[in-house]
């Protein structure tokens, strides 16, 4: 059995606010509450010696990646805050991250960036540092850019930016989302393959099993996708069949 992490039910729980399942507390993704500084741990006596590798990286990545509040340009990684889902307290929601692509009939649209790269398919790029401008290591929340799962949302004249992608990065996930065919790479649920696209290298996840542990984790994305959406917004773009990848108009 091929186990994937974070569980699906917990992804479902930090979205809930999203999904309208579920009334929750709200967490700004913007908050500096959030954005912990270990400078400030130390000052305040906390041992700061005792964190895994991994929680002082994901602490050092989102303190390089502030979002800076501007104006939305082409190739942005926007964060949005959870909505309001009232009093009740369950536990905190995650912010949703997008690519934009480009300004269209009112609206910006662009691509879905999820967090959980275990769940990343051959149409998901996973974010790294040489995709970025200025070369950063991208925050916990960038994971990959679902380049199958288009949205089309209204922004205000300012947005929370916390990167941005370089114009070739941008351009392998308009190709990425071309994509007619898996690529050859034997389906592996959990783990990456490096690919040659538009003369660089890049990281993706690998095709769809039959009975893929992914599953879930698609169908709750896509449903996000459109709530996050105007309504008039209708995607007709294939879509992945769950079946060894086969797209499906």
């Amino acid at each position: 059995m091929i186990l994937l992490q974070p569980p699906i039910e917990t992804i479902e729980r930090a979205y809930a606010a999203w999904l309208g399942k579920s009334t929750v507390e709200p967490v700004e993704a913007d908050s500096d509450s959030e954005l912990l500084n270990v400078a400030e741990l130390k000052a305040a006596g906390f041992d700061t010696e005792t964190l895994p590798d991994f929680v002082s990286d994901a602490i050092d990545r989102q303190l390089q990646a502030r979002p800076i509040l501007r104006a939305p340009q082409v190739g942005d990684l926007i964060v949005l805050a959870p909505p309001h889902g009232g009093d009740e307290c369950i536990e905190p929601q995650q912010p949703v991250a997008i690519v934009l692509d480009a300004p269209e009939d009112r609206c910006w649209t662009g691509w879905l960036v999820g967090s959980h790269i275990d769940y990343a398919g051959d149409r998901d790029l996973v974010v790294d540092a040489t995709l970025l401008e200025k070369g950063i290591d991208p925050v916990p929340l960038a994971g990959m850019v679902m380049s199958w799962n288009r949205v089309a949302l209204r922004l205000p004249a300012e947005v929370h930016v916390m990167h941005r992608l370089t114009p070739q990065a941008l351009e392998a996930v308009r190709t990425l989302a071309r994509q007619t065919q898996p690529p050859e790479t034997a389906p592996a649920p959990g783990r990456m393959c490096t690919r040659e696209l538009n003369d660089q290298v890049i990281v993706t996840g690998t095709p769809y099993l039959r009975d893929d542990p992914r599953t879930s984790y698609l169908r709750l994305t896509r449903e996000l996708a459109r709530r996050i959406s105007v309504p008039e917004y209708d995607d007709q773009g294939a879509q992945w069949r769950l079946d060894h990848g086969d797209p499906e108009p």
